[in-house]
């Protein structure tokens, strides 16, 4: 590591401090003889401080008090008013060393009065010996940085950060390493990029387009945070997965008599329950987004929903939609029902390391437990459409299952609703709405509660149903509703929802909202149950066959269905070990 620069009084307008400087200091910290003959001496460097200096809160740093020669290169020039910076052992950075004197030092004629000021000079000189250093002593932030930058160095010591100045960034992070203990988080900030922790290096590159001092301190702060929280979540789980590889493999059960038994708890009952995902699937035009946008409002103002029940539960809501303009379109929906904005927020996305914005990603939930663990009343998440959040193949149900099983997991931790919005296929032929909803039927499964629109084919109305739920009263109930349009704000027009009558009969059935299903019922169930298998196979294959039969169980496909479906299919079947198994045919298997 560099020795501490040795900083010896002396004139500069430099940036940048000489390191080739050396100076050879007495017993005395400080001694001075005016240009009129006087003599001042401090012994130490708190001695200096007392007799020269006064803090300062709007740098956090100290000024030189009136009528203070102690310049040596310019004892008769007056350094009142200019900066001192506090300087420290390399050794012990709470050991105060010296002090970093810089500003303009003016030279007075004293003959009149009052006073002029007959010459004036930059200056910037040390008292003493050692490396800037600001709030080293509090920590309250429980974070400390390191820069190479001397004006980051300035700003970050206003904003009362712990930090200090080194030559290069390798140098100070060591420093900082050998004097703070475990707690406090270490960042670096500069110019160059060190050659070791470069995952706690934030580059000035990626902030000079700041305009202010305040956003460029923010952005510091907010790309600390984010190295901070990927650190925590790093050491968590190495944590984890050596907790798990020291105990032994078991299975994790819990009695009965340990659980406590609650009914289902409503955020709108019937509709949506907390604790769940729920899933809002709809052609394109049907109305998806306005729908929750009228959900949305409602919870954020207490008011009645669309069958006119109350809300008991009302409280905040995070929408991320990856589909809608903030500013021309959520925001002027939830304006044309009246909900609380201060209550309702978007979601932008989330920060990179280099502090830039990016779409969020499932994977980075743990930012949803931060807002959650700050936002005690959150009641609802919406994510429109869901499928923004998938990076592979949303038809591979073994990947949806496992994407989607953070969301259910959070969800009954905070006891909020997700509502995950996405589209129905057009029907080629006579198909139920359920069966419909894009991507793997791992979506339909994972769901606790489908809801979605439909349009009328026979008048301008559409519909608004419960497709599956084994826990609501409702039983075939629709809730009719058109389109229209409001005027919000300032000459804002928008699109709103306007509710109408109840309409009782299975949502399938109904003429004016699809062919009727009952002549093709059974054909839809085979292709159901082809569709079903040939999942299961191309994701893995051969399969176990009672794997199969109880996936099929699982989307409620008869084993009559099942069996016709394998015929068709040409699935070859065979034994091994006397236990049965599936896979594809040949052709199937080459493509």
């Amino acid at each position: 590591m560099n020795s501490p620069i040795n900083y010896l009084a002396c004139v500069t307008e430099t940036k940048l401090f000489p390191e080739s400087l050396k100076g050879d200091f007495s017993k005395l910290f400080f001694s001075i003889t005016t240009d009129t003959g006087v003599k001042i001496e401090c012994k130490s460097a708190e001695e200096f401080k007392n007799s020269f200096l006064i803090h300062d809160n709007s740098t956090q740093f100290y000024r030189v008090t009136q009528m203070s020669n102690i310049c040596l290169e310019l004892p008769d020039f007056d350094c009142h008013d200019c900066v001192a910076i506090p300087l420290c052992s390399e050794n012990d950075i709470k050991e105060i060393t010296g002090y970093l004197i810089e500003g303009i030092a003016k030279k007075w004629d004293t003959s009149v009065e009052p006073h002029k000021i007959i010459n004036a000079k930059n200056v910037r000189f040390s008292i003493g010996e050692g490396i800037p250093i600001a709030n080293m002593e509090r920590q309250q932030k429980g974070r400390a940085f390191t820069t190479d930058s001397f004006d980051i160095f300035k700003l970050l010591a206003k904003f009362r950060e712990s930090v200090i100045w080194a030559p290069d960034n390798d140098s100070g992070f060591c420093i900082l390493n050998k004097h703070l203990d475990d707690y406090t988080f270490r960042i670096i900030v500069g110019e160059k990029k060190p050659q070791t922790n470069q995952d706690l290096f934030i580059s000035l590159n990626d902030i000079r387009n700041k305009d202010s001092a305040d956003q460029i301190y923010k952005s510091i702060i907010d790309q600390s945070n984010l190295l901070r929280a990927k650190i925590d979540t790093y050491l968590n789980q190495q944590q984890n997965c050596s907790e798990s590889k020291s105990r032994a493999k078991t299975l994790s059960t819990t009695p009965l008599t340990q659980i406590d038994a609650k009914s289902t708890q409503w955020l709108w009952k019937n509709w949506l329950p907390l604790g769940k995902l729920v899933l809002f699937a709809g052609e394109s035009g049907t109305g998806k987004t306005n729908i929750a946008m009228s959900i949305a409002a409602t919870i954020s103002n207490g008011g009645n929903f669309a069958d006119g029940s109350k809300c008991d539960l009302p409280g905040k809501v995070l929408i991320y939609s990856t589909e809608d303009s903030a500013s021309d379109t959520i925001k002027p929906r939830i304006m044309s029902y009246g909900g609380d904005l201060s209550k309702i927020s978007v979601v932008k996305g989330s920060y990179d390391s280099k502090g830039c914005l990016k779409p969020f990603e499932i994977e980075e939930i743990e930012y949803l437990y931060k807002y959650a663990e700050e936002n005690t009343d959150l009641r609802l998440i919406i994510f429109d459409p869901i499928v923004s959040l998938l990076k592979k193949d949303m038809n591979q149900a073994n990947y949806v299952r496992q994407a989607l099983e953070p969301l259910l997991i959070f969800a009954e931790k905070y006891n909020c609703t997700i509502l995950c919005i996405t589209h129905l296929t057009k029907a080629k032929h006579a198909i139920s709405l359920k069966d419909r909803i894009i991507g793997s039927q791992a979506f339909t499964a994972v769901a606790r509660f489908v809801l979605v629109t439909s349009k009328s084919t026979a008048s301008n109305e559409y519909y608004f149903s419960v497709i599956k739920s084994n826990i609501s009263e409702l039983q075939n109930v629709n809730l009719a509703y058109q389109i229209d349009t409001a005027d919000v704000g300032e000459n804002i027009q928008t699109s709103t929802t306007n509710w109408l009558n109840l309409v009782y009969g299975d949502i399938d059935e109904l003429p004016a909202t699809s062919e009727s299903l009952s002549s093709n019922r059974r054909s839809s169930q085979i292709d159901k149950a082809k569709q079903v298998i040939l999942d299961k196979l191309k994701e893995k294959n051969p399969v176990h066959s009672q794997i199969i039969k109880a996936w099929c169980y699982e989307y409620g496909i008869s084993e009559s269905t099942m069996e016709r479906a394998v015929k068709e299919l040409k699935i070859n079947r065979f034994k091994r070990r006397s236990e049965w198994f599936w896979d594809l045919p040949e052709k199937d298997i080459m493509t």
